[in-house]
């Protein structure tokens, strides 16, 4: 059940992924996913960890409905994730509320990934399942390797497109404020500009 679970976690988080930059892609107003490490965190890496916690479970978990058991997993993936997140975050010292906040915010993805891939992962083990399972995981997985790879590259991006060079090379972008007037802000967060007095 391990690695079913691990497959049918990786198959949401790459659903996740690029349908979040398929939606940057529309909009150019933000770098997706896939060009930053968050996105290997929630197609690989979480999977792998969501496998590993059905490694352990999924003894237990049998005696259980499939709905039971996907929603149980579900529950104990993101309060894992909520403890862990929290309790690494505290050993430093007092816990911080903003990371309380951003852990059950972090949580909730995990959780929902683990109940569905969960209950993905039981009927993944059935003959029907694993016939349209395994296509579109191949699918998705070739297109996330492929636009990770051009984005680590730097061939594809969903960065905004400036309409004008400042005059240290970075991109300018028109960025309106609350009250509506236009401020040039430069399109790379990392590299800001000098404050001008």
């Amino acid at each position: 059940m391990a690695w079913r679970a691990t497959v049918a976690c990786s198959l949401l988080g790459l659903t996740g992924v690029l349908a979040l930059t398929l939606d940057a892609l529309t909009k150019r107003e933000r770098v997706s996913l896939i060009e930053v490490p968050l996105g290997v965190i929630f197609a690989i890496i979480m999977p792998a960890l969501l496998g590993l916690l059905a490694l352990g479970l999924s003894a237990w978990l049998r005696r259980f409905s499939p709905f039971t058991q996907a929603l149980l997993f579900g529950g104990i993936s993101g309060g894992l994730a909520f403890l862990l997140w929290t309790g690494t975050g505290s050993l430093a010292g007092a816990p911080d509320y903003g990371l309380i906040v951003f852990a059950a915010f972090f949580g909730l993805p995990i959780s929902l990934m683990g109940c569905v891939g969960y209950l993905l992962a039981i009927w993944f083990s059935t003959r029907t399942g694993a016939r349209i399972i395994w296509p579109i995981f191949g699918v998705l997985l070739a297109v996330f390797v492929t636009l990770s790879a051009l984005a680590w590259a730097g061939i594809f991006t969903t960065m905004p497109v400036g309409n004008e060079e400042s005059e240290n090379g970075i991109p300018e972008c028109g960025r309106f404020t609350a009250t509506g007037e236009l401020v040039e802000m430069p399109c790379d967060a990392f590299n800001p500009p000098p404050i001008r007095p």
